[in-house]
């Protein structure tokens, strides 16, 4: 699924709307009350959802996190983590660290999914696509609405 803007519009914002937009398409094995959204090295688009979500009436609640070490992320302290690096090692550190809790990994580095991450967007002449990495949600119990599966690349 490609999504285009009419005007040009910032990486960082439509990261942010596209995070919180994605959680009504996820449920996790145990629905949390509040959705923690954690961010790691990834100061502008923290800012952008922290702006967004001031403005902005969602259905959930959410907690939003900035991350600064590996040792921080946990089930119980992250339901979704957006990973802004382009340091393939730490990136399948994560993952693999990652591999089978019910945490939701995003970030629109080239090639994420393909790594092992769940959700990759990618952005391209004013589209947004995204890849979903189906291999890496079956250990983590998370589900994807059909919808949503229906629009995107999938990695099965």
């Amino acid at each position: 699924m490609a999504i285009e803007f009419v005007r040009p519009f910032k990486e960082n914002i439509a990261i942010a709307a596209f995070v919180y937009n994605l959680t009504d398409y996820v449920s996790w094995p145990q629905k949390p009350s509040t959705i923690k959204l954690c961010f790691m090295n990834s100061d502008d688009i923290f800012k952008e959802a922290e702006r967004i979500y001031k403005e902005s009436n969602y259905k959930y609640n959410y907690l939003l996190k900035k991350i600064d070490d590996m040792n921080q992320i946990s089930g119980e302290a992250c339901n979704l983590l957006y990973i802004d690096s382009n340091n393939k090692i730490l990136l399948e550190d994560l993952i693999l660290k990652l591999n089978s809790k019910p945490i939701l990994t995003v970030s629109g580095t080239h090639n994420f999914a393909k790594l092992g991450g769940a959700v990759e967007f990618n952005f391209k002449d004013g589209q947004v696509s995204m890849i979903i990495n189906l291999r890496h949600l079956k250990p983590t119990q998370l589900k994807i609405d059909a919808e949503l599966l229906d629009m995107v690349e999938l990695i099965r």
